[in-house]
């Protein structure tokens, strides 16, 4: 298979997908995958894309919000009607890891540039607000995965 006109770690995932394309699936990936020219080519697939990005590469993430300042909780949204692809860039309330704060690049073709309750509150009772792509496919996956992992380690 020829894919001359995408780069060595757009192939990758191309390659991977193959046998899976046009089923409405969802791609996640980190940012070392994620570009505006894979996330429009499995869009045309039938197949989308999450997928966290570097503000700072040219060409990744949308200008306009790579400079924005956010606020914690909040996020800006900015949709690329060519590509079809919606930039999200938020900040979260907390990177309880870190303790620091901690800000959030993607990219994504599951369109839904709106907050949503997280149903989770912070020290002071305010509801935290998430954006909505993150919380209808990142989210539901990370419990997967943590579920995945609890199995396994029953079975051994």
């Amino acid at each position: 298979m020829q894919i001359p006109e995408f780069s060595i770690t757009e192939k990758i995932p191309i390659t991977l997908l193959q046998p899976y394309l046009n089923n409405g699936h969802i791609l996640f990936t980190d940012n070392f995958f994620t570009t505006p020219r894979l996330a429009h080519y499995l869009l045309q697939n039938g197949t989308a894309l999450v997928g966290t990005v570097r503000p700072n590469q040219k060409k990744k993430f949308p200008k306009q919000l790579a400079s924005t300042c956010l606020e914690k909780g909040e996020a800006e949204f900015f949709y690329t009607q060519f590509q079809r692809v919606l930039g999200v860039k938020y900040r979260a309330t907390k990177d309880k890891a870190q303790k620091r704060q901690k800000i959030v690049h993607l990219l994504s073709t599951v369109r839904s540039n709106s907050m949503e309750n997280s149903g989770k509150s912070d020290k002071d009772g305010t509801v935290i607000k998430k954006p909505s792509c993150l919380l209808r496919t990142i989210i539901p996956w990370a419990a997967l995965i943590s579920w995945i992992s609890s199995l396994t380690r029953c079975l051994c």
